[in-house]
């Protein structure tokens, strides 16, 4: 359990509030979640990896929005993992397999990103961002 609200699993099932998401592509849907993060108004952000995108949910578990989709151009994505949140609200997302990691307002708006030119040096998987 976490932040008192929700539930992870290491499969596609996200629960909010005992309430079991479901496996697709739809809002709240979900085929990979991966990580949850918490902002300081208790919204949270899951990269869902399989659909590579995030999904942004209220405090009481209500969809809000999404962004992402699969490729290579600002704003998309190829296996999102960590999403960090700085005191500002802003998303960061370790964007791995394009060697990058991505940030974004929290609406989901692209802002900038840092990018490993040479991928034989790594992954950008997780990463953690100081208030």
């Amino acid at each position: 359990m976490l932040n008192n609200r929700w539930w992870i699993t290491f499969n596609w099932r996200l629960c909010i509030y005992r309430k079991r998401g479901s496996r697709g592509s739809g809002n709240g849907q979900f085929r990979t979640p991966h990580t949850i993060a918490f902002d300081r108004e208790g919204n949270a952000y899951v990269t869902d990896t399989g659909n590579s995108r995030v999904e942004k949910f209220s405090a009481d578990g209500k969809f809000i929005t999404k962004w992402g989709s699969k490729g290579s151009a600002e704003g998309s994505f190829n296996e999102p993992h960590n999403t960090p949140i700085d005191s500002r609200g802003n998303v960061y997302v370790s964007d791995m397999f394009n060697h990058r990691i991505q940030k974004f307002s929290s609406e989901g708006k692209y802002i900038t990103q840092w990018d490993r030119k040479d991928p034989e040096k790594g992954y950008f998987y997780s990463l953690l961002v100081s208030p």
